[in-house]
């Protein structure tokens, strides 16, 4: 194809060269999902214990929760049994009818990841 012949291609006339299509670079690549950042990070072993000790951070995340829920922070408290049992079932009671509420469902999160501590 001549190069006249590229040049006339256009909405009327989708004549495109073999091998190359509308998008030469292709789809741009998404950024990181903030969930992804967030896994790498807390997966950092840059948390030093009272005994010195380097622990990821998720897990010095996990250990200052369930301190704050044993001290009686009832945020902690609730987050905790809900992260462990699930949300609890809601019954609605109307005059013609009961309606269940169930929670949403769990998200679908990978294997869970051993952390060493």
């Amino acid at each position: 194809m001549s190069e006249s012949e590229i040049m006339k291609r256009g909405p009327g006339n989708p004549t495109w060269v073999p091998g190359q299509g509308g998008n030469p670079n292709g789809r741009p690549k998404k950024g990181q999902a903030l969930t992804d950042a967030l896994r790498t990070l807390g997966n950092k072993r840059d948390v030093v214990t009272d005994e010195g000790r380097k622990i990821a951070r998720k897990k010095a995340l996990a250990e200052k929760l369930w301190a704050l829920a044993l001290a009686g922070d009832l945020q902690a408290i609730k987050l905790i049994i809900e992260r462990l049992d699930g949300l609890a079932t809601q019954h609605i009671i109307t005059e013609e009818k009961t309606v269940t509420i169930l929670p949403p469902p769990k998200p679908r999160t990978q294997k869970p990841e051993e952390v060493e501590e």
